[in-house]
């Protein structure tokens, strides 16, 4: 397989606190590595505030990388700007979580959708009409409603009008942030549908950001776990379901509704204890030992809290554990 995108050892680091000089920096994301092949659709979960939707942005160049670099078809774009950025800007887009936040209020469905291609792509407006009624039929919008505002949609036609405009200026990549959070659980269907349905038909590489391991499991090959701005388990999602290797992981994964009564109630749930810390004071060694039953059950090994763990690999991913191989061993069955 190609690699599209290419991370290794990202940092984005941000400011708070008042007065450059008093400020204080913590990475939202911390040394990540990864890689999305050509025609992947890639599932990234966590706890909101573990730097998914920041990794995301870092991808696509809207947050600029502190350190590390960020490789788009081959091309490093960590340092990349002005028109060169552009150029390669026309084959990664984004869609985002609040269908109603996202789309301007003031604008049509026309002017909308034809922004991108406005942006990249100057057309005349007979041409420029006819590509962006070509990306509303993609996504099953009347062709017929260009002149219409975003507030004469309902919820899910507005997220499929966001799709639309990220289908515009044909992409190869595409962010989907949260995508279908906001919706109704049977919109929320019809748009995974749609997803799964433009990525065969255009050959699209999507990166899934979702706090729903159950979307992810739907429409995705492969699954990214994020804790504390870290990749701590990267698995094929049968692997992920099946055998998760990180505590974390299993922890997530316990929380996850089952539709059939009788193995909702047998299984055991594995509740973490406390808050995420803060990146402000991420926690020494492992970023998760702080909140970790396996750490707790193996009489908190001292090497937890002092060595951070590296992303190594597995017979079937990766994972950031030290004691990945004990987890078969514990009574822990979801």
């Amino acid at each position: 397989m190609t690699a599209l995108v290419q991370l290794d050892d990202l940092v984005v680091r941000f400011r708070v606190g008042g007065g450059f000089a008093r400020a204080r920096a913590f990475n939202a994301v911390d040394r990540v590595s990864l890689r999305i092949d050509e025609g992947e659709c890639f599932g990234l979960v966590g706890e909101s505030g573990c730097g998914k939707t920041t990794l995301g942005r870092a991808i696509l160049r809207i947050h600029a990388p502190h350190s590390g670099t960020v490789k788009f078809a081959g091309q490093d774009i960590t340092r990349m700007g002005g028109n060169r950025l552009r150029t390669v800007r026309k084959g990664m887009q984004m869609v985002f979580q609040d269908p109603y936040g996202s789309l301007d209020p003031r604008m049509t469905v026309e002017q909308i959708v034809g922004e991108p291609i406005r942006t990249h792509e100057p057309a005349r407006r007979g041409v420029l009409r006819e590509r962006v009624q070509e990306a509303l039929v993609a996504v099953g919008i009347d062709p017929d409603r260009l002149g219409d505002y975003p507030h004469q949609f309902s919820g899910g036609q507005r997220q499929r009008i966001g799709i639309a405009r990220a289908l515009a200026i044909r992409p190869r990549f595409i962010v989907c942030d949260e995508a279908t959070s906001a919706l109704d659980v049977s919109v929320r269907a019809q748009i995974l549908t749609l997803l799964a349905d433009l990525r065969q038909r255009h050959g699209l590489t999507y990166l899934m950001i979702s706090h729903d391991l159950g979307s992810l499991r739907y429409l995705c090959d492969r699954i990214g776990v994020m804790y504390l701005g870290r990749l701590v388990e990267v698995a094929p999602v049968a692997e992920i379901f099946a055998r998760p290797r990180h505590p974390y992981t299993r922890s997530l994964l316990s929380a996850m509704p089952i539709p059939d009564p009788r193995i909702e109630r047998a299984r055991r749930r594995i509740p973490l204890s406390g808050d995420v810390p803060s990146p402000l004071a991420a926690p020494t060694g492992c970023c998760f030992h702080t909140r970790c039953w396996l750490h707790q059950r193996l009489g908190e090994p001292p090497r937890c809290a002092t060595e951070s763990p590296a992303l190594r690999d597995m017979p079937t991913g990766k994972v950031a554990c030290h004691f990945s191989e004990d987890m078969a061993a514990q009574d822990t069955a979801l």
